[in-house]
């Protein structure tokens, strides 16, 4: 069974984080400095369904979303404790 985000963890992870398309298409960039060296990102649908995960690069993370259909997703980062959170849109 995949995780899913409860309702608390979605409205409790109210920051956001730098994330934008990269030049090819398939990529999503992602800004961020992790504070924990075992910091994660999931990418979601919106119900809160985790669709992949990953480790998180030092400054900047490339995740490939070429799987993906052209609709809105979350992206979450778990980094020790805390939890962040940003929309984004797959064109």
């Amino acid at each position: 069974m995949k995780q899913s985000y409860s309702a608390k963890q979605l409205l409790s992870a109210m920051e956001e984080i730098d994330v934008s398309q990269a030049t090819d298409p398939d990529r999503l960039l992602v800004k961020y400095t992790p504070k924990n060296k075992d910091a994660i990102y999931d990418v979601c649908d919106l119900d809160g369904r985790v669709i992949s995960t990953g480790k998180l690069d030092d400054d900047l993370t490339e995740i490939c979303i070429e799987k993906l259909g052209k609709e809105r997703y979350m992206l979450w980062v778990v980094d020790g404790s805390e939890i962040i959170k940003s929309l984004f849109k797959v064109s």
